[in-house]
Formats: structure tokens, C-alpha cells, sequence
């Protein structure tokens, strides 16, 4: 079985042999969409890719297994997730459809997860430049949709420091997009998280200095599914 690795987009990039310059996303280069969901039943989707620079831009595509962990992502190779064509040339103002799809229908009671990540090579004798990279989530849904099901609790770190715990005991993930944390009226915590929250996984935010632990906290967040209000008691 393939080894699991945390690792980042340039490292991905890197560890493929790919000759790259520093990212910048956007440079001329525009996807949609930014995301792709595969119902039950459904195998198959497309990205689109469109150059709006002055010169052509070389691509290549990887695809990856995608799980979270400590707020990091891991990739895993696989051979379940197919994109093509893997490698081509999208002339000025020109697009470029890329058929992501799978290889044999996914049966699961649990969402399965990957990630499609969109690189632009640049010539290695090209000196400093930019390149732009695109990662984006594939999302293959299990065979029945389970209730949502997030639970909320109040709890310390290694070091004794407060911390709330918000734990996905559903089957599907939760993307947070903000959330806030108030206590006695008073908010203790926002934050603009843009954070993936996978089936059967929990994730800690820090609660500030002087938060009592012995008393509720309200929380208000938003998600990709519905925004979220919960009263949290010790």
C-alpha cells in the first residue's frame, strides 16, 4: 500500500521532478470550477483551464488521495482518481478542458476525499519567474447521507491551556468558513478559518488567556453546508 505523506503543494510539485518557480495563483491563468462533488453514481467531471496571458502556458496535472490531520493536509498516491490529458499547452486566450473522472464507481459509507492539483511548468533556464498552481478538492459522496452530526466540547491541551473541540461524527466533511466564540456576552474568539474538517476527525482552536472553562461558550459559525450555532457546556 502506498505510504501517506503530510506535504505541501510545492513539495508535491517538487518530489514529481517538475522544474518550478514560486508560486502565485492567477497570473493569467483563470479555472473553474474550484471544486468538484461526485454524487452517487456519478463518475465522471471536468475542470476548465483558460489562458488570458500574452504567451502559452505549459500544465500538468497530478491527482492525489486527501485526507486532514492536525490541521495538515496528507496526500497519498492513487490510481482510483484519473485526469486527463495529464500534460498539455494552452495557447493565448485559448482554455483547456481537463476530464477529471473515476476510474470504477466508489461504493463507501464514508465520503471519500482527493485533491486535483493544476501546475504550471516553467522552463528551468527561464530564470526567477512565477508560475501559478491550482489545487482543488474532489469530494465522492458516500452511499447514503447520513444527518449532520458536529459535536462541541471544552477542553485543555497538553500544557493545561483551554481549548474548544469540535469533533465531524458525520460521514461527509465540513468546511468552516468563520466562526466566532463568545462567552457572557463578551466574544472571546474570531477567526476566518477556511479549514476542511474531515468524517470522523476533530479539530482544536485555542481559546484565549482567561476563558473560563466552567462556564458555556456560544458559537456562531459558517460552513459550506450551513451556518452553525451551538451553546457549549462543560
Amino acid at each position: 500500500m502506498p505510504r501517506a505523506f503530510v506535504v505541501t503543494v510545492a513539495a508535491v510539485l517538487l518530489a514529481g521532478g517538475l522544474a518550478t518557480a514560486p508560486a502565485r495563483a492567477g497570473q493569467g491563468l483563470g479555472i473553474i470550477p474550484t471544486r468538484l462533488s461526485f454524487g452517487q453514481g456519478q463518475v465522471a467531471g471536468a475542470i476548465t483551464i483558460t489562458n488570458n496571458d500574452v504567451a502559452p502556458a505549459l500544465m500538468e496535472v497530478h491527482v492525489f488521495a486527501w485526507t486532514r490531520a492536525a490541521r495538515q493536509d496528507i496526500l497519498e498516491p492513487t490510481s482510483e482518481l484519473l485526469a486527463s490529458p495529464p500534460i498539455f499547452r494552452v495557447a493565448p486566450g485559448a482554455s483547456q478542458v481537463i476530464r477529471v473522472g473515476l476510474r470504477a464507481p466508489i461504493v463507501s459509507d464514508q465520503e471519500r476525499t482527493f485533491r486535483v492539483f493544476v501546475h504550471q511548468i516553467v522552463a528551468a533556464h527561464a530564470g526567477v519567474g512565477f508560475s501559478s498552481q491550482f489545487s482543488l478538492p474532489v469530494f465522492v459522496a458516500p452511499v447514503r447521507a447520513a444527518p449532520r452530526a458536529l459535536t462541541w466540547s471544552i477542553g485543555r491541551d497538553a500544557k493545561g491551556r483551554g481549548k474548544l473541540i469540535v469533533a465531524n461524527g458525520g460521514d461527509r466533511h465540513e468546511e468552516f468558513a468563520t466562526i466566532s466564540v463568545s462567552q457572557n456576552g463578551k466574544v472571546l474568539l474570531t477567526d476566518s478559518l477556511s479549514e476542511y474538517l474531515m468524517p470522523q476527525q476533530q479539530l482544536d482552536l485555542a481559546l484565549p488567556p482567561g476563558t473560563a472553562l466552567d462556564a458555556p461558550l456560544v458559537v456562531d459559525a459558517t460552513t459550506d453546508a450551513a451556518p452553525v450555532h451551538a451553546v457549549v457546556t462543560p
